[in-house]
């Protein structure tokens, strides 16, 4: 979730073809539901130099 601080952020993920359009604005938000388990690196393409980047990791569902 977006906090309307430090200027335009996204999500662009390294390995897949998933991002979104920038965003400034205070309070917006953007979800996405994996099909598959694995590491999912992302990062926020003006700030990944400055180190905004994560991992969303996705495990088998045990049912």
């Amino acid at each position: 979730m977006w906090t309307g601080r430090g200027g335009l952020h996204d999500v662009a993920f390294v390995s897949a073809e998933i991002s979104t359009s920038l965003h400034g604005e205070q309070g917006a938000e953007y979800t996405y539901t994996f099909a598959e388990p694995g590491e999912y690196r992302y990062e926020c393409t003006p700030h990944a130099p400055v180190g905004m980047r994560g991992v969303v990791i996705v495990e088998e569902n045990g049912r």
